[in-house]
C-alpha cells in the first residue's frame, strides 16, 4: 500500500535511457500526491476543465466521464499520461484526469 500523504521526489524527465547517477545529481523536483498508475490499473476519468477553458478537452474527456478503464500504457514523455481502454474504445487522457 502507498502511503500518498508522503511527499516523493522525482527527476524531472526519467526513461529507460536515463543515467541515475545523472539524475542524482540534478536537483529533482518535489511531487505531491503523484504516483503514477501501472499497467493493468483500473481507473476513473474524471472531468476537470471546463467547455469555456478548452473546449476540445472538454468534449473528448465528457465522452469518457465517470467510466472505469484500464490502464494499458504509460506515457512518460514529454507529460505523464496514460493510454486507458474502456471496453473496445481507448483513449489517450493526462495523470490529473484520472482518478482511482
Amino acid at each position: 500500500m502507498i502511503d500518498t500523504d508522503v511527499k516523493l521526489e522525482f527527476p524531472k524527465y526519467l526513461d529507460e535511457k536515463s543515467d541515475i547517477k545523472k539524475i542524482s545529481e540534478v536537483a529533482p523536483v518535489r511531487i505531491e500526491r503523484l504516483v503514477p498508475y501501472e499497467k493493468g490499473d483500473l481507473v476513473r476519468v474524471q472531468l476537470n476543465v471546463t467547455e469555456e477553458e478548452d473546449s476540445e478537452s472538454y468534449y473528448y474527456i465528457k465522452e469518457f466521464e465517470k467510466k472505469r478503464g484500464e490502464v494499458i500504457e504509460v506515457i512518460m514523455q514529454p507529460r505523464l499520461q496514460y493510454r486507458v481502454r474502456f471496453n473496445q474504445q481507448d483513449a489517450i487522457l493526462y495523470h490529473e484526469e484520472l482518478t482511482s
